[in-house]
């Protein structure tokens, strides 16, 4: 496993999976005519009036994470003919830099296998459903290092620098027990298409290709998704307040960055 910059990543002669973030732009849509609507029915009504403004502020919020996703550093997986290359850093903290390391490269003959993952948990508000490309890595290869750097990145010291700037949550790579690598798909062309490309350079799609279940206390904190984690929490344990919660939640994902690398059994 290599350490890269964007400018070593041959981008122009690889299959490049670009970040396509699907939630913001159906939310757009639906707002864009919604709040014009309610604009013109408000200006004599205070509540509505004052929905309308928190309403403007959520598509501002999503203009903003589409503006970034047409950035031309915002995809997260490539291929070659011999290895891939995984950006670590969301196109969501595009503006962190885009001159240091942030992208690893791995030799396709360093996987094992290759599946799809998709992990969903209800809350008393919502439910969500995530969905991870996950490649299992040959015995012998060496996660140390990525954890080294995702640990940064998840504490907003990327290389090790903090940054002074503004951080979202959203942290696409995790590594998970049994020596798993599992990068979150919000990326076109579709997470199909990348496997039939990893498959067609030799990598096996593992047997048990889609698995649907419930994520562990734990796995969320590995995935660095702290609202889901903060909210799991206190479904658990409705004692908890939702600054003990908060607090509790950022614990668990400072402390989840080195998983066991056996994992559990039959995982």
């Amino acid at each position: 496993m290599r350490f890269v910059t964007l400018k070593e990543v041959p981008i122009k002669d690889l299959a490049v999976y670009r970040a396509f973030p699907l939630s913001s732009i159906l939310m757009l849509m639906i707002l864009t005519p919604v709040i014009p609507l309610l604009a013109t029915r408000g200006s004599t009504n205070g509540i509505l009036w004052y929905l309308v403004c928190i309403l403007v502020l959520v598509w501002l919020l999503g203009a903003n994470d589409l503006r970034k996703a047409f950035h031309s550093t915002a995809w997260l997986v490539a291929i070659s003919d011999k290895n891939i290359y995984v950006k670590w850093r969301s196109y969501q903290n595009v503006h962190w830099g885009t001159h240091d390391i942030q992208i690893f490269e791995l030799p396709l003959a360093s996987i094992e296998s290759v599946r799809e993952i998709r992990r969903s948990w209800q809350s008393q508000d919502n439910s969500e459903t995530s969905r991870f490309l996950e490649l299992t890595l040959r015995q012998g290869t060496s996660t140390s290092d990525l954890a080294k750097y995702l640990a940064d990145e998840r504490s907003a010291r990327p290389g090790g620098v903090p940054v002074r700037k503004s951080k979202w949550g959203h942290f696409p790579v995790s590594i998970e027990p049994g020596n798993r690598l599992r990068v979150q798909w919000r990326a076109l062309p579709s997470m199909a298409n990348c496997i039939r490309c990893l498959n067609s350079h030799g990598v096996p799609t593992a047997a048990s290709q889609s698995i649907d279940i419930l994520p562990s206390v734990e796995e969320l904190a590995r995935s660095g998704n702290r609202f889901a984690l903060i909210e799991n929490l206190r479904t658990q344990d409705p004692s908890l307040t939702l600054s003990q919660a908060k607090s509790k939640a950022e614990a668990l994902i400072a402390q989840s960055i080195f998983p066991d690398p056996k994992g559990p059994p039959g995982a």
